[in-house]
């Protein structure tokens, strides 16, 4: 059995109240987060997939003093933004194996800013990696918000780079018929053009499958007060 959650963390410099950045009060923005890795303790997920985790020092230390005896922290920063993906595995689970980065500017002129990270992980026996464990992957990334058409397009061409990237990582390092899950904020609907790409690549929605909602669904308000469901 296996736990996982995809979260986006809502980085303080996009977030705003009252039209002030969090990030211009770090008081805020420790508050905030650690109501947040309140939750994360709570949940103890064997998996947690982050998004928009913002690369400021005192955040960062935050996360690693809070969580950090019980997660392996494998962090990735965009390269022209302050925030980036995370994926933290529970350690009385899991042995790191590896961690590889995707940066999708440099595999499609859509690919604008965006990133993944895959890590490898093998499941631990009372405490010892087993040398017999077969690797597990697991991979997280944040597509493009789909403002116009354009970035629909973006962020098909974004999928197909994910899918294909973190493949070859995952074919060249691993036995064949290793698990994968990917989690993570795709700014879209399971029946648009990304949830196809994904399913013909032989992925299934594991959300539908666990709770039997098959059909789009309400996940927040966005930033221009639109509900949407877009995760």
């Amino acid at each position: 059995q296996l736990k996982v959650m995809t979260f986006n963390l809502l980085a303080p410099c996009y977030f705003r109240s009252n039209g002030v950045y969090e990030s211009t009060s770090m008081a805020n923005t420790i508050q905030r987060h650690k109501s947040i890795i309140q939750v994360l303790r709570e949940q103890k997920c064997d998996v947690c997939c982050l998004q928009e985790f913002w690369f400021n020092d005192n955040l960062r230390n935050l996360y690693q003093e809070e969580l950090g005896h019980l997660y392996f922290i494998n962090t990735l920063q965009r390269t022209r933004s302050e925030d980036g993906v995370a994926i933290l595995l529970l350690k009385e689970k899991f042995h790191l194996v590896k961690k590889h980065d995707i940066f999708f500017r440099e595999h499609s002129k859509f690919g604008h800013d965006r990133v993944a990270l895959v890590v490898l992980a093998q499941l631990a026996r009372q405490g010892v990696k087993s040398k017999c464990s077969p690797p597990l992957a697991f991979v997280t990334c944040h597509l493009t918000y789909p403002h116009h058409k354009l970035d629909q397009y973006s962020r098909l061409q974004q999928s197909k780079v994910l899918l294909r990237k973190s493949k070859e990582f995952i074919e060249e390092t691993c036995p064949k018929g290793t698990p994968v899950v990917i989690g993570g904020d795709f700014n879209g609907t399971v029946e648009d053009k990304v949830s196809e790409e994904m399913r013909s690549n032989g992925f299934t929605d594991a959300f539908s499958i666990a709770t039997g909602i098959k059909q789009s669904r309400i996940t927040h308000c966005d930033h221009r007060k639109n509900q949407k469901g877009v995760d």
